[in-house]
């Protein structure tokens, strides 16, 4: 396994993120009252803290990963930014809460995670942690745990 740590800038540091979700409705079928008809539905979510944006992909609820910039638009009035696509994730099989050493990898339970820049944070990980799991020299659930607020800043 392993992991990148990416400063995402789009036009500016003032950056947000969020999740498109297709989500299923139960609506009235118009033509059939008496009938219900399910269809797909878009749904933006702005995540406003970090823990709200670390990933753990839900494999039966498929979405999109999009970086913007909200005072930047294109020509055709969409926010500016990137799309990020998850591609060949697995699902992590190790015990989190109970297993002690997954400190040493926090990094690992997570498909993404959303962060604040900060100078003090330069790397997910370190080739020191395997030293010692159980209190590893960088310790990427930190990073999430302070649970800042990510909307309009450095990401």
């Amino acid at each position: 396994a392993f992991s990148y740590k990416v400063d995402l800038d789009v036009l500016g540091t003032q950056n947000r993120f969020q999740t498109v979700d297709i989500v299923l409705q139960n609506i009235t079928n118009p033509e059939r009252p008496d009938l219900r008809h399910i269809q797909t539905r878009i749904q933006r979510d702005l995540k406003t803290t970090e823990k709200e944006a670390a990933v753990q992909y839900d494999f039966n609820r498929p979405k999109y990963y999009n970086f913007y910039s909200n005072g930047h638009k294109n020509r055709f009035d969409t926010h500016r930014g990137y799309r990020v696509q998850l591609n060949g994730i697995a699902k992590s099989l190790l015990p989190r809460e109970e297993w002690a050493p997954v400190s040493g990898a926090a990094w690992m339970d997570y498909q993404m995670a959303v962060t604040r820049h900060k100078e003090s944070e330069p790397s997910s990980s370190s080739v020191f942690n395997q030293n010692d799991m159980y209190d590893p020299v960088v310790n990427f659930q930190s990073f999430i745990d302070d649970d800042e607020n990510i909307v309009d800043e450095d990401l």
